[in-house]
């Protein structure tokens, strides 16, 4: 009986443990060494008297040697309680020691998988970012050949339009203003929209393109509504157009603005500073093939024409003629031919000096141009 009883209370010592910690293991640990001492001196007391009936002839020896036996088992049976509430403790806080180990072990190598993560995400951010500059300077390489394969004011404004529609992205509207020099005012040069070309309305620019010419520098809208910078209010409703990013970047020759290269989107917040550095780089290579071909152009004028009257020479004359006759001839059509000559020129000429007379030429030039 006392050992199933042994049995049954270090069971409930492991369960009072497991239930309700350390402080439960060691109540529970009292309590069934009360409990053993109780059943033990019951026990111990109808053995004895069961041995004094049975062996009625037994001295008092006898009687001290079982009692002494039985005092000891109590002593063992408590001395087993205790040791197996050690044991447990030990063993817990042993298991404790270890599991918190491990959780700082398994903590520090989340932080260094983090850390790693991190990185390689941070690595593959950089990779992806060099690999699409590598991508956009092999383009701007293969822009800046078509640029100077040709000196056509008209050819290098469509280069020019077309490559910021292909390497800027999110790209709804493209356009290019240049300068014009007699009127000293931004004039529509080419515009390109998602589906090709586009009509702009404001072929003169707007307080954007009109910012960029005046302060010399790129520009960078990423919400039309909520830059204090600008006021939409002040375009006029028929030229407004439905964008909200806006980046444009001035064309630039010998210090001197030649135009204006923009972009814009209907999406908030569409571009970045990287797409505002693209295409100052494109504008840059814009404003010196526009710059060549403006000379180009102005060498060829110069060849054909007179440099007092700006008319055309005799020579580039002769040829315009054959080339029109040869035309209606072969089409079969009408040609006019308008000659005429200016009276009193000479004396004019003699009496006013050539000065004045070369001011009459340059007036009758303008009238007939």
């Amino acid at each position: 009986m006392v050992s199933s009883l042994l049995i049954v209370l270090n069971i409930l010592i492991l369960l009072a443990w497991v239930a309700f910690g350390e402080w439960g293991l060691w109540i529970f640990v009292f309590l069934s060494s009360v409990l053993t001492l109780i059943v033990s001196l019951g026990t111990n007391t109808n053995i004895t008297t069961m041995a004094n009936t049975t062996l009625n002839g037994s001295n008092n020896t006898g009687m001290a040697m079982t009692y002494r036996v039985s005092t000891l088992n109590i002593n063992i049976q408590i001395f087993i309680f205790f040791a197996v509430g050690l044991f447990v403790t030990i063993f817990k806080n042993g298991m404790v020691s270890y599991v918190l180990s491990i959780g700082r072990q398994i903590d520090t190598l989340e932080e260094e998988k983090n850390a790693l993560v991190a990185e390689h995400s941070s690595i593959k951010g950089t990779n992806d970012a060099l690999k699409e500059k590598v991508i956009r300077y092999a383009a701007l390489k293969d822009v800046t050949g078509k640029l100077s394969s040709t000196l056509s004011l008209d050819s290098v404004a469509t280069i020019v339009i077309d490559s910021v529609s292909e390497l800027v992205e999110r790209v709804d509207v493209s356009n290019l203003f240049l300068v014009d020099d007699e009127a000293h005012e931004l004039a529509l040069k080419a515009a390109r929209g998602k589906e090709g070309t586009v009509s702009v309305k404001s072929k003169k620019g707007d307080i954007f393109d009109i910012w960029v010419l005046k302060q010399r520098q790129p520009l960078l809208v990423s919400d039309t509504d909520k830059d204090f910078r600008f006021n939409i209010d002040l375009i006029p409703q028929e030229l407004r157009r439905d964008f909200k990013s806006v980046i444009a970047a001035p064309l630039i020759s010998q210090k001197k603005v030649i135009g204006i290269l923009r972009v814009e989107s209907r999406e908030p917040g569409a571009y970045v500073s990287d797409d505002l550095r693209l295409l100052a780089t494109i504008s840059d290579l814009a404003a010196t093939a526009l710059e060549n071909a403006k000379l180009y152009h102005r060498i060829e004028e110069l060849a054909i024409t007179d440099g007092l009257t700006g008319l055309y020479c005799n020579r580039y004359f002769k040829e315009r003629l054959d080339e029109d006759i040869s035309k209606t001839v072969r089409l079969k059509q009408p040609l006019s031919l308008l000659m005429f000559d200016i009276d009193g020129f000479k004396g004019y000429n003699d009496k006013y000096g050539h000065i004045a007379g070369d001011i009459v030429l340059k007036s009758v030039g303008g009238l007939v141009k």
